[in-house]
Parts: structure tokens; sequence; C-alpha cells
């Protein structure tokens, strides 16, 4: 699996608590996974502009801005967040060095959208064995129907509990 990683500094050598930590976290992921991290430096940064450390992947690009907010938050004129201004205007040339869409984005998008039909089709009272099985298999007990879906129920199954506002199915035992 790809793992994507902004910070807003460079984390590699780790010299601080916050480095350390984001280190520390990305190395533990690049343990089971791909992880490339898009670390957002001052130009004067001397790093490589790319390394591999641990296992991560680390991509260092420079931005004017962040010395030039430093120093304004330093002179007590501007608030250090005006540098968050500076990324959002760059995301587009900062997130071309992380290619390619990151595999956990696709997967999440991939189970949540399963787990919203397996939902469904127990609502509509027609789910599958397999969908009964994978709802198990990730330890759902409860279904919980409020809203709109409320008037689309046709559920064969027992409600646990049913008030004019909200319906609640027990899935398992």
């Amino acid at each position: 699996m790809l793992i994507h990683g902004a910070v807003d500094n460079d984390i590699h050598p780790p010299r601080a608590g916050g480095t350390q930590r984001s280190f520390g976290i990305y190395r533990g992921l690049a343990r089971g996974h791909g992880v490339r991290v898009l670390c957002v430096v001052p130009n004067r940064n001397r790093a490589a502009r790319e390394e591999v450390v641990a296992g991560v992947t680390l991509v260092r690009r420079g931005a004017w801005y962040t010395s030039a907010a430093w120093r304004l938050e330093q002179a007590g004129l501007m608030p250090m967040f005006v540098a968050a201004h500076g990324h959002r205007a760059s995301a587009g040339r900062l997130l071309e060095a992380l290619p390619g869409p990151a595999d956990v984005l696709a997967q999440a998008k991939q189970l949540y959208e399963q787990r919203r039909d397996d939902t469904e089709s127990f609502i509509m009272g027609g789910i599958s064995d397999a969908a009964r099985q994978r709802l198990q298999r990730d330890h759902v007990s409860w279904i919980v129907v409020s809203g709109d879906a409320l008037r689309r129920i046709s559920s064969s199954a027992e409600p646990w509990r049913k008030t004019s506002e909200i319906t609640v199915y027990r899935i398992s035992q």
C-alpha cells in the first residue's frame, strides 16, 4: 500500500519533538507499506531533494514564504499561520512530488462503498450471506437508521429498538 504524507518542515534528521513524532509515525508505517512524505522546507535547506531513510521516501520542496512567515511572526507583524496561504497557493506544484493516488484513499473509498451497500441491502431486506459475513468479520453489531432512510426501510429483520426518530437493528449476538 502506498501512503502519502505532507509536513511543513524537514523531518529528518528529527531535531525536535514534532519532527521526531512525525518521522517516527512514518517510519512505523514504512515497516509494512510504501511511504512517501512531502517536506515543505525553506529554500535555504541543503538536504537532498529526495532520499530514503528507514524505508521512508522523503521528498523536500523549497518554499520561500516559509522563512518570510517565520520572520514576520518573530517581528510580531503576522501570525505564523499565514504560511498556510502560501501552502494553499502552491499546493498544485507541491503535490506533484507525490505522484499517483495514495492506495489508502482508494481502499478507504472502496471499503466505505462496500459497507454502505451492505448496510443498505440490510435495510432494504435483501442482505446477502457474503455481506452479512463482511459485517460480522468487521465486528459490526448494530445498524442505526434515522432521517430519510427511516421512510425507505423494508427490512424483514426485527428491530432491537424503534422510535419515531430512529430504528436500531442488532446484527449479531
